[in-house]
């Protein structure tokens, strides 16, 4: 987002989706702690150096929840889409290595990046995750 762009949202001018206005705060934060850096502000650096931090964490935090939402954003190979199928089955590791003929040890790699992909804590999660998304 521009700058431009930015103050056109702040000013209310509605060209910008409102859902990305946690953008400027980063900019207008971004340009102030610049500001008082040249100026030589040491007060002015410090307090905008903390909003500049909080403005970039709550950016992190909105991108974490977006990337939830809609699945880590990433696609899963179609190996992971099969042992992902057989976990929300309710299958045991083991017996989804021994269905699809593979080790025991590819199976826990495979869930580990199935749940790292779709930014999942625990298999019921996951399930979840997995049928609001739509990828079960």
């Amino acid at each position: 987002m521009t700058t431009l762009r930015a103050i056109r949202l702040a000013a209310g001018a509605g060209d910008v989706d409102p859902s990305q206005a946690y953008r400027i705060d980063v900019i207008a934060a971004a340009e102030a702690l610049y500001d008082a850096y040249n100026k030589g502000d040491s007060d002015g650096i410090q307090d905008w150096d903390a909003r500049l931090m909080a403005a970039v964490r709550r950016m992190r935090s909105a991108r974490k929840a977006r990337a939830k939402q809609r699945g880590g954003g990433m696609t899963l190979t179609p190996r992971e889409h099969d042992v992902l199928s057989l976990l929300c089955a309710g299958q045991t590791n083991k017996s989804i290595s021994f269905e699809l003929r593979i080790s025991h040890r590819t199976v826990e790699i495979h869930r580990h990046r199935i749940m790292k992909k779709l930014a999942a804590k625990s298999a019921v999660e996951l399930g979840v995750v997995a049928v609001r998304t739509g990828i079960l």
